[in-house]
């Protein structure tokens, strides 16, 4: 038998929301009302359905990289390259930083990229997306495609986020 136990608590008046994500700031922006976790909720939910196909029309397993950590060190010798490159601090390494892997792939050319029946989907590079007739090869290819070029690009390891079967 396995069991799972979770210890809730309710947010008291001065909970602060972790939105820290561009796109979530800006609707916070536009909407300057009280912030309540089911308002913040619905934001998020809006958020990723404007930059998402829509599964039951278009085949896609959603995000199919990690956002990859590098050293901090990497990071920087990127940075002269890449300016305007997207990093998030890890609240536990001072030694390291996560990319955005979608910007990764959007930098090297791969955003609305399409090869026969598979392709990056045009709203967000994270996206691999399939067009009815594509097989797992085709997809798995382009995977590795993306993946060769980031790492001849920015000498980055993308992983998948899905779970090859």
């Amino acid at each position: 038998m396995t069991g799972v136990r979770f210890k809730l608590q309710k947010i008291g008046a001065n909970y602060q929301f972790i939105t820290n994500y561009r796109e979530l700031q800006t609707q916070i922006k536009k909407n300057p009302w009280v912030l309540t976790a089911k308002k913040l909720s619905s934001m998020i939910n809006a958020i990723r359905e404007s930059k998402l196909p829509d599964w039951h029309t278009l085949g896609t397993a959603g995000s199919f990289f990690k956002n990859p950590i590098i050293s901090t060190r990497a990071f920087e010798q990127l940075k002269q390259q890449y300016s305007n490159l997207v990093s998030f601090n890890i609240p536990w390494s001072s030694t390291q930083i996560k990319l955005s892997a979608g910007q990764l792939i959007e930098l090297a050319g791969f955003k609305g990229y399409r090869v026969d029946y598979v392709g990056v989907y045009e709203k967000h590079a994270l996206i691999l997306v399939n067009y009815e007739k594509g097989s797992w090869k085709d997809m798995v290819a382009l995977a590795t495609s993306i993946q060769n070029k980031i790492q001849d690009m920015f000498g980055v390891q993308l992983e998948p986020e899905v779970i090859y079967v």
